[in-house]
Parts: C-alpha cells; structure tokens; sequence
C-alpha cells in the first residue's frame, strides 16, 4: 500500500468510526440515566462495581417479586437497561480507543506524503 492510499483509508475509516461513535453516543443518552433505587443510579461512566451493585439489587429485586408474586417486569427492564447501557458504554470506549490510533495513524502517514502527493489531496472548489 502506498502512502498516499494508506492515508486515504484512514481518513475513509474515520469517518466511518466518527459514525459509529454517535450512533453508540446517540443510544447511550436515549437510555440516560437509570435511578435503580434510593441511593443507586447508574449512568454513563459508572464503575464496574457501581454495575455489580445495581445488578445485584435488581437481581434481587425481581427474586422478591417472584416469591411474593408481584408483577417485576419494571424490575428486569430495569436490568436490561442496566446491562445495555454497560454494554453500549464498554463498546464506545473500545471504538475512541481505536478511533485515537486511527489519528495518530492518519497524522504520522501525513507527516510522511511528499509535497506533491499532498497537493494531490486538494480538492479544486465548485461554484455551486
């Protein structure tokens, strides 16, 4: 692969992880913040023993609902937010992770292009 192709595809996959970042970052603020009870909410940026706390609560919750034959079905939509939001929060910090290394990458292949290939990437304007 060229230099000039190899930074052509970076500059293509971040505007695809730059895609996928704000659909994960969209989905993570539909579900907001979850109050679990009294004194546990959870949110983006919680700690893993904030999430094993709640689940725990709600996993006993639903226990309790069960026994008593109580409706739980808030109660394991509750989990089910819980666990997705966890799961949604884990896969965009894994996707800015990459994304920073596709940054770095597409900078250091830049600093490598010639002048010519440089200018190869301007693009002419259009009157619109």
């Amino acid at each position: 692969m060229t230099k000039l192709t190899a930074y052509k595809t970076s500059v293509s996959e971040l505007e695809t992880i730059t895609a996928t970042i704000k659909s994960l970052e969209s989905q993570i603020e539909e579900i907001g913040t979850l109050t679990v009870s009294s004194s546990i909410t959870i949110k983006q940026g919680a700690s893993d023993a904030q999430y094993i706390f709640a689940i725990g609560i709600l996993n006993s919750q639903i226990l309790a609902c069960k026994e008593l034959g109580l409706n739980s079905t808030d109660k394991e939509d509750m989990k089910k937010s819980c666990m997705n939001l966890r799961t949604l929060t884990k896969e965009l910090n894994d996707w800015l992770v990459f994304e920073d290394e596709i940054i770095d990458y597409k900078n250091n292949v830049f600093r490598l292009l010639t002048e010519k290939e440089k200018f190869s990437l301007l693009k002419y304007p259009k009157k619109k």
